[in-house]
């Protein structure tokens, strides 16, 4: 997943098509969401404004079909990487998903983060994503 998102950062098309098809989609699916939680704290610090929030979903919903996820299942999937306490029930595991990997996407974007950062933050990802339960 983690060469997934660093092509999709490229915007390598052929090599994205190429690691479509994760092998082992529960590791894949662990280094997408510590991807984003990583994201998502460096784009929004301690003490965040919860309109920021709300200003940067609305940027990143602003391309996509109003039906692609609301506005309120993302700012609440983002406000969870910050560990503030909101509902996720009845945001299915593909909204999910979608929204982790958009997030993303924008704070790369908005960061102007270098190719450098970038897999700096996946290889942190995947150490997080891989560490076993009893290391924390």
């Amino acid at each position: 997943m983690a060469q997934w998102l660093l092509a999709m950062v490229r915007d390598n098309q052929e090599e994205m098509t190429r690691l479509r098809d994760d092998p082992d989609p529960e590791r894949g699916s662990a280094v997408m969401d510590a991807a984003f939680v990583l994201a998502v704290h460096q784009r929004f610090a301690a003490g965040h404004d919860v309109r920021d929030i709300g200003r940067f979903v609305a940027a990143l919903r602003e391309p996509y079909p109003v039906e692609k996820f609301r506005q309120i299942d993302a700012e609440a999937e983002i406000r969870a990487a910050l560990g503030e306490g909101v509902n996720l029930d009845g945001i299915d595991v593909d909204t999910r998903t979608f929204i982790r990997i958009m997030t993303f996407w924008e704070v790369v974007r908005q960061e102007s983060m270098s190719d450098r950062d970038v897999a700096a933050l996946l290889v942190e990802a995947e150490r997080l994503a891989y560490r076993p339960l009893s290391d924390g």
